[in-house]
C-alpha cells in the first residue's frame, strides 16, 4: 500500500459521509414539517452521526457495520421491489441493490479503504509504510523550557521533547538532545 492508496480511500470514505450527511439533513428537513416523532428521529441522526465519525477515525467495528447494513439494504431492497412491485419500482429496487452493493464490497475488499481506515488508526504513515506496533504516531511536542515542568528530584526535563531523564544523562534517549551546560 502506498499514498495514493490512502487519498483514494480518504476520496471514498469522504465522499460517503458527505452524502450520507446531505442525506441525514435532507431527512431532517422534512422532518420539521412533522414534527410528532421528532426524538427517535433525532436519535437516529445522531447515532448516524457517532457512527460516521468512527468510521472516520478508522474503527474496525463501523466498517464491518456498515457493510452489514449495505449488505442488508441490498437484499432489503430487492426483496420488496419482487413482492410489492406497484409500490416499489423494480428497477428503483435493484438500482438500490446494486449501488449499496458496490459500498458494501469497497468497505469489506477495496485496498484504499483499508489503507485509509489503516492510516487513520495510526498503522500506516502517511507514505503507506507500515507502522512498527506500539509506535503510534503522536503530536509532535512543543519544546518547552525547564522551569515550566518541576521533575520529580534527581531527575530533569530534556527541552526539546519533555522526557524526563535522570541529572546525569546527558543526551536524551528519545530524541537525542544534549542538555544545556554540557
Amino acid at each position: 500500500m502506498n499514498g495514493s492508496a490512502i487519498r483514494r480511500g480518504r476520496w471514498i470514505i469522504t465522499t460517503y459521509i458527505v452524502l450520507h450527511l446531505a442525506m441525514i439533513g435532507f431527512v431532517l428537513f422534512v422532518a420539521l414539517r412533522r414534527p410528532r416523532r421528532m426524538s427517535r428521529l433525532l436519535l437516529r441522526c445522531l447515532s448516524q452521526a457517532v457512527l460516521l465519525h468512527s468510521l472516520w477515525k478508522g474503527s474496525r467495528w463501523a466498517q464491518w457495520l456498515h457493510v452489514l447494513g449495505f449488505v442488508m439494504l441490498s437484499v432489503g431492497s430487492v426483496m420488496v421491489s419482487l413482492r410489492r412491485p406497484g409500490q416499489f419500482t423494480p428497477m428503483l429496487g435493484v438500482g438500490l441493490a446494486l449501488i449499496s452493493s458496490l459500498f458494501a464490497w469497497l468497505f469489506a475488499f477495496s485496498t484504499s479503504v483499508r489503507a485509509f481506515l489503516a492510516y487513520q488508526r495510526g498503522e500506516l504513515a502517511e507514505d503507506g509504510t507500515p507502522m512498527p506496533r506500539g509506535l503510534r504516531p503522536v503530536p509532535v511536542p512543543v519544546p518547552i523550557n525547564e522551569a515550566d515542568v518541576i521533575p520529580p528530584p534527581g531527575m530533569v526535563v530534556c527541552t526539546a521533547c519533555g522526557t524526563a531523564m535522570k541529572e546525569f544523562v546527558l543526551v536524551c534517549p528519545d530524541c537525542g538532545h544534549r542538555r544545556r551546560g554540557t
